[in-house]
């Protein structure tokens, strides 16, 4: 499907390594809601196109949501949440 995040929710621990896959049609990108320093992760405004991938390193616990702006809000349309846990 695409205009979606598969799974939606991902719970991992600290030291995880996440891998985004374009599997769809469009361009995406991944931009975290609500984080002051939503630069330091994330694929910008530009996104990734299909069959690009994207992949970050979480350290620090704590839940992430974050969304495609090209494809609506944080709250209607395609958005996701990673859970990192302590190690």
């Amino acid at each position: 499907l695409d205009n979606n995040f598969l799974p939606q929710t991902v719970t991992v621990a600290a030291g995880t390594q996440i891998t985004w896959v374009n599997n769809g049609r469009n361009d995406h990108n991944v931009v975290p809601e609500g984080d002051p320093g939503a630069t330091t992760w994330g694929v910008l405004q530009d996104g990734f196109h299909p069959t690009d991938t994207y992949s970050l390193v979480f350290n620090t616990p704590g839940t992430y949501v974050y969304y495609c702006t090209i494809h609506g809000t944080s709250s209607a349309g395609m958005f996701g949440t990673i859970v990192v846990t302590e190690p």
